[in-house]
């Protein structure tokens, strides 16, 4: 998140939690994948090349 400063800072991952959106390999096979990438679609196939940041 950012800071009052516009600064990044990284959260630390509560307990019991993981930080793990998925195994790298999703980026190609899912998140790069045709249904994923309709024109339809504007943010999820971002992930196929880098974070999504929101």
């Amino acid at each position: 998140m950012r800071d009052a400063d516009g600064e990044w800072r990284v959260l630390d991952v509560p307990e019991g939690c993981a930080d793990s959106a998925g195994f790298e390999s999703w980026r190609r096979t899912v998140w790069g994948s045709e249904t994923v990438r309709s024109p339809s679609a504007r943010f999820l196939p971002v992930l196929a090349e880098s974070d999504l940041l929101a």
